[in-house]
């Protein structure tokens, strides 16, 4: 499985995942299958990814069936993103999706959302006339 804490380092040096669990190799004939996602972190609020999925791509990079090798891809510093390829059975199709998705905890990438928005609003605020 793969833990959504943060590894232990100086701060800068912190590594984070997208918030994704996977299922354990011998129950999956060794795909690398996600088994739950974590609320509130990239995997989850991006609602592309779902336990069930099939993770087989990081960053252009195949995991080839390996936990451990899709666990470093995955991790990295907090507001990096990943480009992850999911594929999903579909009644009798494979469908493939390219996702990415934001490295870090939920607070972060919650205020990052925020902070998005605010600099929307404000862009638009600076486009208007003032009234004459």
């Amino acid at each position: 499985t793969m833990s959504n804490t943060p590894d232990i380092g100086s701060q800068e040096n912190l590594l984070y995942g997208v918030g994704v669990e996977f299922a354990h190799p011998e129950e999956t004939g060794g795909q690398v299958i996600i088994k739950s996602l974590t609320t509130g972190y990239s995997a989850q609020r991006s609602g592309q990814v779902q336990p069930g999925d099939e993770l087989v791509e990081v960053d252009g990079q195949e995991v080839q069936c390996d936990i451990a090798r899709a666990r470093v891809l995955i991790l990295g510093r907090q507001g990096t993103f990943a480009t992850v390829v999911v594929c999903r059975a579909d009644g009798n199709n494979l469908r493939s999706r390219r996702v990415m998705l934001m490295r870090g905890c939920a607070d972060y990438i919650q205020m990052y959302e925020r902070l998005s928005l605010l600099e929307q609003e404000n862009a638009e605020l600076a486009t208007q006339q003032p009234p004459a």
